[in-house]
């Protein structure tokens, strides 16, 4: 039973993100992103195509590709990186799956990743200052 409800609450998960991902996102120089999203009916065109951008921009501005995602073998996850394999996702360059089996995380791990980059741009992602940020966070929905 616990395993059956775990199974549907990832399946949920995947939903989720599959969805939220389907919308593009606006990412500015300052590592921030943008809170509204930007879409019409071309995003449920594309849902529903086989569509793969060549490259996306990436959080600082510059393109992406497969070829200047960071490596799969990284190890050691700056924020700019984290932010690229974000960007990718949301841009539609990798899927969730792709990335997560590509870069061996959790489905947790990423969607921690797209809900710090959500709130607070790339200084979300910094691992020494998430305290700092959730309580920002948390804060700013009290007003």
């Amino acid at each position: 039973m616990i395993a059956h409800l775990a199974n549907l609450a990832h399946a949920a998960l995947i939903s989720f993100l599959h969805l939220k991902t389907s919308v593009s996102w606006l990412f500015f120089a300052n590592g921030g992103a943008t809170s509204k999203p930007i879409c019409d009916d071309r995003c449920k065109m594309i849902e529903n195509q086989k569509f793969r951008p060549a490259q996306v921009i990436g959080p600082l501005g510059e393109p992406l590709t497969l070829e200047t995602l960071p490596p799969p073998t990284t190890t050691r996850w700056v924020i700019r990186r984290k932010g690229e394999v974000v960007a990718a996702v949301n841009g539609g360059l990798l899927t969730i799956d792709e990335a997560c089996d590509r870069y061996q995380l959790t489905l947790e791990e990423f969607a921690s990743w797209q809900r710090a980059v959500d709130r607070s741009g790339l200084p979300g992602l910094r691992v020494t200052r998430v305290q700092h940020y959730r309580s920002l966070y948390e804060r700013q929905q009290r007003y």
